[in-house]
């Protein structure tokens, strides 16, 4: 079974490797960009999904009732969901990247892990964040699935500013060794977010507050939380990758950077 399959998959790839204007296509600089944005979609569905589904299963077999065709249905609409969404997030944001260096420069560059300034990674992160995880629509904010996203980025996002505050405590300050471990525990105290429920950002309201339906300002808030961690977590990446939480840093690095390298047409569909 298996040779015929390999033999198959490797009859397809053959076939790819023949277009030689594709290949040619696909490894001209000027197409790079647009390129390397397609790529980062394709990256983003196939992480998400991976990740997801995984997750979906061990749920659905702790904790869930009822048969395994509908534990595996429910499972490959939380993987579709989750790639969607992550593959959404990374086409907003290596487009904006693009449309900033395009218009800052006023012509096509190539698009590196550096970015053109140093707030590009903050302004396409807010946005990217805004349009997929914070606009109120029942696939965002509604979304149980990118609520948890976006609280995931939440929690590594404080981790990372507060090893950033103890890394310049700790070269910048000339105090004794007790008084770093003083500051070191007051920096990385973290307050506990508060949950929004599913439910809640669709529940009617019933009052207003400072004159604001309840259920506007609930989403304006949701809004602005998503779209400033997924800014700050993408400004962090792009200074310095290093103070991310390592297995955050690899996705990242295969969402955003590997998704800029291909070598042929079947690297880039493949790999």
């Amino acid at each position: 079974m298996s040779p015929v399959h390999s033999s198959e998959s490797s009859g397809i790839f053959s076939i790819l490797d023949s277009f030689t204007g594709l290949n040619e296509l696909f490894m001209d600089p000027s197409c790079h960009d647009v390129l390397s944005i397609l790529k980062g979609i394709r990256n983003g569905f196939v992480y998400g999904a991976r990740l997801r589904f995984s997750h979906a299963i061990v749920m659905a077999v702790l904790f869930k009732s009822g048969s395994w065709k509908k534990k595996l249905q429910d499972a490959f609409r939380a993987s579709k969901t989750h790639g969607t969404s992550l593959a959404t997030y990374v086409g907003v944001y290596k487009t904006v990247l693009y449309l900033l260096n395009l218009f800052r420069n006023h012509k096509v560059g190539p698009m590196n892990a550096q970015v053109s300034t140093k707030f590009d990674s903050l302004i396409a992160g807010c946005v990217g964040g805004y349009y997929v995880f914070g606009r109120p629509t029942a696939k965002a904010a509604g979304s149980g699935i990118n609520q948890q996203v976006v609280l995931y980025i939440f929690s590594r996002v404080c981790i990372a500013v507060g090893k950033m505050i103890v890394l310049k405590l700790y070269y910048n300050t000339t105090n004794t060794q007790l008084a770093r471990k003083a500051r070191l525990g007051s920096s990385t105290a973290i307050a506990k977010p508060q949950i929004l429920s599913s439910s809640s950002t669709k529940r009617v309201p019933t009052h207003t507050i400072l004159g604001i339906p309840e259920n506007q300002l609930v989403n304006a808030s949701w809004a602005i939380f998503a779209s400033l961690n997924w800014g700050l977590v993408m400004h962090l990446f792009s200074q310095d990758a290093k103070i991310l939480q390592s297995s955050l840093a690899r996705s990242m690095n295969y969402l955003y950077l590997d998704s800029n390298h291909w070598t042929s047409l079947r690297d880039f569909l493949t790999n």
